[in-house]
């Protein structure tokens, strides 16, 4: 499945560029951001600055924004078909949280400023947030008390995103989300039916009994996906759709972190564990599969749990579950036989998939024992 080629490429840039040029958006240059799957994105750099006025007074200005184009193909495999109206929803959910505010030290968790919305061309103009790297490319950094600042900051701010979605003021906003079938779908065939593929070829590695939980799993999870009465989620909470700052501020400092939660293409309705549990399965693949595993793992995700609070009995094996569906799609993540990394990678990601497809079948039977002294065993005494 090739990416879009360089003519194709440019082209739209130009496109996107004429589209623009009567909006207070026009872009001398668009320069394409690698790093996502699914819209096309570009870094614009305005013809005139924008000057911005916070809701407090305060004056800002923005010499360059964000482009983001919602393709009925992903932007790095023209061949995966996807729905271009998942653009409306990030729209609607970004505008929304304009007027969302949580406190403690969820406080410094922010969201992109959306500036303007083409339903026609299925284009974003939103917020550029410099001075930033996602969370999943600074692991290695992170002392264990910035690893753990974070991760509390974000499961606070997490836990309280899914509480103001459910109160009766968002109704319009929850019915609104409710109309994104297709990503509902869609996720569905990353998680489960991507992962049934990956366990296809390792019929030698998998066990019978735990091939067994995972249809299991895979069907209830089928059946679930028409479930209407469900909350709302980000729909791709993983590390790599959090920005932190290059430079975190001094821990005598903490109160001034900013963190931002960025794309919301993927809003849905789904139980909390959909949020949950692609946060922690993506830092234990990143941790599991990188030669040098980052000290920061654990204390994060220990931290990011305490944050969000305590777990339904029900939230917690469905979390565990969906983590071990999450971590056997490391393997979907890239090419066949992930030939993109070396073979001491690809031994570790084998070693995962077995973890991945045994934590499924230990949450689906809902055996405690076999968490115990694990990574996910914080799941059970948090």
């Amino acid at each position: 499945m090739p990416p879009l080629p360089a003519p194709a490429l440019q082209a739209l840039a130009t496109t996107l560029q004429s589209l623009l040029s009567t909006t207070p958006y026009a872009c001398t240059s668009l320069t394409q951001l690698t790093g996502g799957t699914t819209s096309f994105v570009f870094l614009g750099t305005l013809t005139t600055p924008l000057v911005l006025t916070s809701p407090s007074g305060v004056q800002r200005t923005e010499e360059t924004v964000i482009i983001k184009h919602a393709a009925p193909f992903a932007s790095i495999h023209t061949d995966f078909l996807v729905d271009a109206g998942r653009v409306k929803y990030e729209a609607a959910m970004l505008g929304a949280l304009r007027g969302f505010r949580p406190g403690g030290d969820a406080s410094g968790v922010e969201v992109p400023e959306v500036y303007w919305y083409d339903a026609a061309g299925k284009v974003l103009v939103i917020q550029y947030i410099p001075a930033t790297v996602p969370l999943h490319k600074n692991l290695h950094s992170l002392s264990t008390s910035e690893a753990a600042r974070i991760g509390h900051a974000l499961g606070t701010w997490l836990k309280a995103f899914h509480a103001w979605c459910e109160e009766p003021a968002q109704e319009g906003l929850k019915e609104m989300v409710e109309g994104n079938r297709e990503e509902v779908d869609l996720k569905w065939k990353l998680t489960w039916g991507q992962g049934t593929e990956v366990l296809d070829t390792m019929e030698d590695v998998v066990g019978k009994e735990e091939r067994a939980a995972w249809d299991k799993a895979s069907a209830s999870a089928w059946e679930e996906k028409e479930v209407r009465d469900n909350g709302v989620v980000h729909g791709d909470f993983w590390a790599g759709n959090v920005l932190i700052p290059h430079a975190l501020p001094a821990q005598e400092n903490a109160g001034e972190l900013q963190l931002s939660v960025i794309d919301f293409e993927f809003t849905h309705l789904s139980p909390a564990s959909t949020d949950l549990a692609q946060f922690l399965g993506s830092l234990l693949e990143l941790s599991y599969t990188a030669l040098s595993p980052p000290p920061s793992t654990l204390p994060l995700l220990t931290a990011f749990l305490a944050g969000y609070g305590p777990l339904s009995e029900d939230l917690k094996w469905r979390t565990a579950i969906y983590v071990g569906a999450f971590v056997v799609n490391w393997w979907s993540r890239g090419p066949p036989g992930r030939q993109d990394v070396d073979a001491e990678r690809r031994e570790r990601g084998v070693e995962l998939a077995k973890k991945g497809v045994g934590w499924v079948r230990s949450g689906w039977e809902r055996d405690l024992k076999a968490f115990e002294g694990g990574p996910l065993w914080v799941l059970f005494t948090g």
